[in-house]
């Protein structure tokens, strides 16, 4: 009798066991995906800063070009 019940309880804590370790999968694969969005959208504005820098540097370039090439009067 106590052999069944033993054997009862561990099946039992064995389930929640389980069910707790799927809740954890669950969870690290919601937190994985929350970091590699967040890697993301910080990748994208690092490459649109990089973009607006660049364009600026071009058009200092060329403020500099035509300035400099305008004849003194």
């Amino acid at each position: 009798m106590f052999l069944f019940c033993a054997l009862h309880l561990l099946e039992d804590m064995e389930q929640k066991v389980n069910i707790i370790l799927s809740g954890v999968e669950k969870l690290e694969n919601i937190f994985r995906t929350i970091r590699l969005d967040l890697n993301n959208a910080i990748w994208c504005n690092e490459t649109k800063e990089v973009l607006k820098d660049a364009i600026g540097a071009c058009a200092i370039f060329a403020m500099l070009y035509i300035g400099l090439s305008i004849p003194n009067f």
